[in-house]
């Protein structure tokens, strides 16, 4: 799975006493919103905001005026615990990218992302995923290597257009390793086979 987004924005951050964020940059001084501003563009017609390494402790409820448009947020790389309800604004979102934060419960708010194509939540604390995940049904990647994931839910044998899934280094007991590992297969194959699994076993 491609990291997109996870170089570049070595930034010093500090916070203020009234809790607003500084970040001291090559040109000295300034705010999350310039900051924002800063990493904010284009792919093409596709608009993106970049804020890896950028110290964040919290979701920055700054890029809301971008909810309508932006379609690819990499935060990755910092120390976000969790995420808002006002995610689910970002109806256009289809990549995220949270990789490498502090999270250790599944934010619910992401099974409202109807939008989301490609997920990274490699690299928390997570241990298990929510009951309604399975309704992102346009998601084609996922990425939650190195948490504390046990449990594949059944009803990921039904995200007919999951494409690519990374669980590798996860303490999984269910499905079993002879089915969860790979066994020299591309990721096609293996993922059918788990997914067939999965299947199977909603019935019992």
């Amino acid at each position: 799975m491609s990291q997109g987004g996870d170089g570049g924005g070595e930034e010093a951050a500090s916070g203020t006493a009234d809790g607003a964020h500084s970040f001291a940059g090559e040109g000295g001084s300034s705010s999350l919103m310039d900051l924002i501003r800063q990493r904010q563009g284009t792919s093409g017609s596709t608009q993106i905001l970049d804020l890896s390494y950028a110290h964040l402790e919290v979701f920055p409820t700054e890029i809301e005026f971008l909810r309508d448009v932006l379609e690819k947020l990499t935060m990755s790389h910092n120390s976000i615990r969790t995420l808002p309800l006002q995610l689910n604004m970002f109806t256009s979102l289809r990549y995220l990218n949270i990789r490498a934060n502090s999270i250790k419960t599944f934010p619910a708010v992401l099974c409202h992302l109807a939008s989301l194509e490609i997920l990274d939540m490699s690299r928390n604390k997570i241990s298990r995923f929510p009951d309604d995940f399975g309704s992102l049904i346009n998601l084609r990647v996922l990425s939650i290597s190195k948490n504390r994931i046990d449990t594949i839910p059944l009803y990921v044998g039904d995200m007919i257009n999951l494409q690519f899934l990374k669980i590798e280094m996860n303490p999984i007991v269910f499905p079993p390793p002879q089915i969860v590992e790979f066994s020299g297969e591309g990721m096609g194959e293996w993922l059918s086979r788990l997914k067939a699994y999965l299947v199977l076993h909603q019935s019992k």
